[in-house]
């Protein structure tokens, strides 16, 4: 039988051992690098999602003259100047951001447009006043959580221009 070609059970045997245990090793690999993908791709979504929330707020807060609520998970302030502006869309003076704790929505409400969710996910929402050289300061927090537990927090600080300059005007449609 040594004239026969072909391989020897214990050479198949061999082959496919030294086949599965590499193909483990760059299976496991290759699944950290998807694992590593998949929560890359998860925080970038967590943080823009949390961007653009704060800059919605801070955009909106910048032009306010006073604020009337601040505290943990409400802000209420007044903001005349919608009443002037004739692009604007909402016309309502007084603007609430509000958090959901149960839905964990961040919620805007004004009187003509009522209720519109501005994030999805949010676990966390602050705002703090200090004073800085004569000016008060609004720092703004929010803290974003994705379904995998994932948290990030995306804060800012703001001047309340509008209280400063009644005829400063910023459009937010």
């Amino acid at each position: 039988m040594r004239g026969k070609t072909g391989f020897t059970l214990i050479e198949l045997v061999a082959v496919i051992a030294i086949t599965g245990i590499v193909s483990i090793i760059f299976f496991s690999g290759f699944a950290k690098t998807v694992e590593v993908y998949v929560a890359v791709d998860e925080e970038t979504k967590l943080s823009e999602t949390g961007w653009i929330a704060v800059e919605r707020i801070a955009r909106e807060l910048r032009g306010a003259t006073k604020v009337t609520t601040l505290g943990t998970p409400k802000l209420v302030f007044l903001r005349p100047s919608a009443t002037i502006c004739s692009e604007c869309v909402d016309h309502s003076q007084e603007i609430a951001f509000e958090l959901n704790t149960t839905t964990k929505k961040l919620v805007r409400i004004t009187h003509e447009s009522g209720e519109k969710v501005v994030a999805e996910g949010v676990t966390d929402f602050i705002v703090s006043r200090t004073d800085s050289n004569g000016q008060a300061v609004y720092f703004v927090s929010l803290t974003v959580e994705a379904k995998s537990g994932r948290q990030i927090t995306i804060q800012t600080a703001v001047r309340l221009l509008g209280a400063y300059n009644p005829t400063w005007m910023e459009v937010v449609r």
